[in-house]
């Protein structure tokens, strides 16, 4: 038996790099702003990719770290959308070499309800420091990809309901 043609192993290995290239997320959910531009990285597993998206006034792309043929393995998808309502875009990446083409949807919407998120409830002044971390939902209580360029302002108050008890001078 003959061994495989140069060309047809070629196509093999086109195609076992075609079927394991995927990006790192199948969607995107960033919150509408007036202010800030909130950015999201997609990243392809494999290959160089041309980037697009369907809406870019809802949320644009922007391939980063390209080379000499104008493609990029990861790209900045950035929420543009300026009408306070959900509206989806479809950003789309096109292998050069393969022509495959993956698929992410990106969500702009409204900030429904926020979540402070910590390994204890309870914070003392002699504690060492805690890391809080915000979890941002919309409407239907999805979680948003990231809030990253956003701005919080944190107060510190006193519960009243924490009167009660015996060590309530030093907690906050």
């Amino acid at each position: 038996m003959a061994p495989p043609a140069p060309g047809a192993l070629l196509l093999l290995l086109l195609l076992h790099l075609a079927a394991s290239s995927k990006l790192n997320t199948p969607k995107v959910l960033l919150p509408f702003t007036r202010g800030t531009r909130v950015n999201f990285t997609l990243e392809a597993s494999e290959g160089c990719y041309r980037w697009s998206s369907t809406r870019p006034e809802v949320a644009s792309i922007e391939p980063l770290g390209q080379d000499g043929c104008r493609c990029s393995r990861t790209a900045l998808v950035q929420a543009r959308s300026s009408q306070p309502t959900r509206l989806t875009t479809i950003i789309s990446a096109e292998d050069t070499l393969t022509g495959q083409v993956l698929r992410c949807d990106a969500i702009v919407d409204l900030i429904h309800g926020i979540q402070v998120v910590s390994t204890t409830r309870e914070l003392y002044l002699e504690d060492s420091p805690l890391e809080l971390k915000i979890h941002a939902l919309d409407s239907e209580g999805n979680t948003f990809s990231t809030l990253a360029g956003l701005v919080f302002d944190w107060t510190v108050v006193k519960d009243p309901e924490a009167d009660g008890f015996s060590d309530s001078h030093s907690a906050l």
